[in-house]
């Protein structure tokens, strides 16, 4: 499950945008609210929006891309041609090969370029290491240019992140064994 943001070039009528952030904000809070009383009573928690973020918290990944586009997750459309992932397949301009010819190096190269021209923006954040940049095809223009993201996007994107650090050490702290068993192994309580 996810939020539907649109594009960084067209945010669409039904695409989460700068006005619904706050309301955004207040569905987390109620979340998270619901997500500790499910714990506190012993409820099976069945859905934890965050638990990807506290895994890559708590292992210390660095996230240099958010995704393997183009690289473990190449996408064949039904005409044959090769995109970076599903997102893209019918854009003209995202076309890196063909199944009968393969990838076109140069094409995915200067694709790559593109992208990571948007990610210099990220260079001083302090949580592109758990962020890993933009969504490729979030940044991704019809016309092959890579537009960057207004800052309230990235400032959405870190406020989330920080609620999955402070969900993490709270965590750590009143629910160690529900933390470990999103982590994969069991985790010592946090003491203060």
């Amino acid at each position: 499950m996810s939020r539907c943001s649109g594009k960084s070039d067209h945010v669409g009528p039904y695409d989460i945008g700068q006005e619904e952030i706050e309301i955004l904000k207040q569905q987390d809070d109620y979340f998270i609210q619901r997500l500790f009383k499910q714990l506190d009573s012993g409820e099976r928690v069945r859905f934890n929006p965050w638990a990807t973020a506290m895994r890559n918290i708590h292992n210390k990944q660095e996230r240099r891309m958010r995704c393997g586009v183009g690289r473990g997750c190449t996408t064949v459309g039904i005409d044959g041609n090769l995109y970076p992932c599903h997102r893209y397949v019918g854009m003209e301009k995202y076309i890196l090969g063909h199944v009968s010819t393969g990838i076109d190096r140069e094409r995915f190269a200067e694709y790559l370029r593109g992208y990571f021209e948007t990610k210099k923006k990220c260079e001083s954040c302090w949580a592109i290491n758990i962020c890993g940049g933009y969504c490729p095809w979030y940044v991704s223009s019809a016309d092959g240019t890579f537009p960057v993201p207004e800052d309230w996007w990235c400032e959405e994107v870190r406020s989330w992140l920080e609620q999955g650090v402070w969900m993490y050490d709270t965590l750590r702290e009143r629910y160690p064994e529900y933390l470990g068993q999103l982590v994969g192994e069991e985790v010592e309580p946090l003491l203060r």
